[in-house]
């Protein structure tokens, strides 16, 4: 299992929306998976040392706090993926940035 010790955010974003009903339907759908965790998943053919390199690099131009990776990425997969249950199918990203 890869592990990613990077103290980037790890919270969800807050606040993406201007109105609060906006805001709260887009938090009740992108809320972590209930039934499978967000596993850390590097980019294909990328090594650990170089993806948390590059993550590193990220956060120093934009900041820790705009750099998600673990279960920070909820809102950057689909909540509604019909292959949630199988790990070679589910589509996760390695990290985003905001």
């Amino acid at each position: 299992m890869l592990e990613i010790d990077l103290n980037m955010t790890s919270s969800l974003p807050k606040n993406t929306y201007i109105d609060s009903d906006y805001e709260k339907a887009h938090q009740e759908t992108f809320a972590p998976p209930k039934s499978r965790p967000i596993k850390p998943v590097l980019p294909p053919g990328v090594p650990q040392a170089k993806f948390e390199e590059a993550i590193r690099e990220l956060a120093s131009v934009v900041g820790k706090e705009a750099v998600f990776i673990k279960e920070a990425l909820a809102h950057y997969v689909d909540p509604y993926d019909v292959h949630e249950d199988d790990e070679e199918k589910r589509k996760v990203p390695s990290a985003a940035v905001w």
